[in-house]
C-alpha cells in the first residue's frame, strides 16, 4: 500500500515537474513574443513618423513648385509687356524718322524749287 502511494506520488511529482516545464517554457515563448510585438510597434511608430514627413516634405516641394511656376509666369508676363513697350516705342521712333526723312526731303525739293 505505502509502495504504491509512494509510486503513486514519485508519478504525480514528475507530471507536475514536466508540466511546470512547460509553463516555464510557454511563459518564455509569450514573453518572446510580446517583445516581438513591442519591436513591431516600434517600427510601425518609425515608419508612420517617415511617412509623415515624406508627406510634409512633398506638400512642402509642392508648394515652391507652384510658387516657382507663378513666378516664371509672372516674369514671362513682364517680360512679354517690356517687349510690346520696347516694340511700341521702336515702331514710334521709326515712324518719327520716316516723318523727319519725309520733311527733310520736301524742304529740299521746296528749298531746289
Amino acid at each position: 500500500q505505502k509502495q504504491q502511494a509512494w509510486t503513486y506520488a514519485e508519478s504525480r511529482k514528475q507530471e507536475l515537474t514536466a508540466a511546470s516545464t512547460e509553463l516555464v517554457s510557454a511563459q518564455i515563448q509569450v514573453q518572446r513574443q510580446a517583445s516581438a510585438l513591442e519591436e513591431q510597434g516600434r517600427e510601425l511608430e518609425a515608419a508612420r513618423i517617415a511617412r509623415t514627413s515624406a508627406l510634409s516634405a512633398a506638400t512642402e516641394a509642392e508648394a515652391r513648385l507652384a510658387s516657382d511656376r507663378k513666378g516664371a509666369k509672372q516674369r514671362e508676363e513682364q517680360d512679354a509687356r517690356q517687349r510690346s513697350l520696347l516694340l511700341a516705342e521702336a515702331l514710334r521712333t521709326s515712324q518719327d524718322a520716316q516723318e523727319e526723312a519725309r520733311s527733310a526731303r520736301e524742304e529740299a525739293r521746296s528749298a531746289r524749287e
